[in-house]
């Protein structure tokens, strides 16, 4: 059994993998974890044999996770990384590596997803895009504040309660806010979604109009019901990590 880890700026996803398919995906919020607490809601029963990491987080991060695993009695760890070619998937940036490796992985997802293109929006810490031609071909992208972010920014007390608390503002159709925390939220919620949809017409627009839409992150479940035509997404949470079991499964 190997292990997938897909290390974000907030959250530590990861799974196990048999080599035919991705096993019970988890998430936890490593931020105020302790390392000893790391990698503590599952995992697989049997040996671990090596571990493959993405990972987007500062390099301290990305060590407490690596002396974890071996403390785990991990006993090979590989760190997966941007190149200009991979798959059959050639990247757009000039500089390989300065692709966020996350996106990466999202954009090698794509063929396991039964997919040749693809608008992949990706709703974390930021709200990155990326449009992946049929002949494998990366356009290139976007990236964006995302919804945390921007509410840090107006200086919100909602982000704590950011599921809990009134969507309605929107949810139902358009509405004025009464009062300061849900017009902070509605006007974010506003934003993004109206950015995605701007996007995904552009890319419409420059591609086919039938382009498949795949969404993930973990903002994608507060995000999805706002975005038009919300039955033309497919929602991907673990896209990341499928991306890695395509470098893992090859290698």
């Amino acid at each position: 059994m190997q292990l997938l880890v897909d290390l974000g700026n907030s959250a530590l996803k990861y799974c196990g993998y048999d080599g035919g398919k991705i096993i019970a995906p988890q998430r936890e919020l490593y931020k105020n974890l302790s390392s000893d607490k790391l990698f503590s809601t599952h995992l697989p029963d049997e040996p671990i044999i090596a571990a493959w990491i993405s990972s987007v987080a500062s390099d301290n991060a990305y060590l407490q996770i690596e002396q974890r695993l071996k403390g785990l009695g991990v006993p090979v760890i590989h760190q997966v990384q941007s190149f200009n070619e991979q798959n059959g998937i050639r990247n757009a940036y000039p500089v390989a590596s300065q692709l966020g490796v996350d996106r990466w992985m999202g954009l090698q997802a794509i063929k396991s997803l039964d997919l040749s293109s693809a608008i992949i929006v990706s709703c974390g810490t930021a709200i990155t895009v990326d449009v992946l031609s049929e002949n494998g071909q990366h356009q290139g992208g976007f990236i964006s504040a995302g919804l945390g972010l921007q509410l840090e920014a107006l200086g919100s007390t909602a982000l704590p309660q950011i599921q809990q608390v009134n969507i309605d503002a929107i949810s139902s159709g358009f509405k004025w806010a009464c009062d300061t925390e849900k017009a902070v939220i509605s006007g974010t919620l506003y934003s993004i979604v109206s950015w995605i949809d701007r996007v995904v017409v552009e890319s419409c627009n420059k591609n086919n109009n039938n382009i498949p839409r795949v969404i993930t992150g973990g903002d994608a479940p507060v995000l999805i019901p706002h975005l038009s035509e919300q039955s033309r997404w497919r929602h991907e949470p673990d896209l990341v990590l499928q991306g890695v079991a395509t470098i893992a499964g090859g290698s």
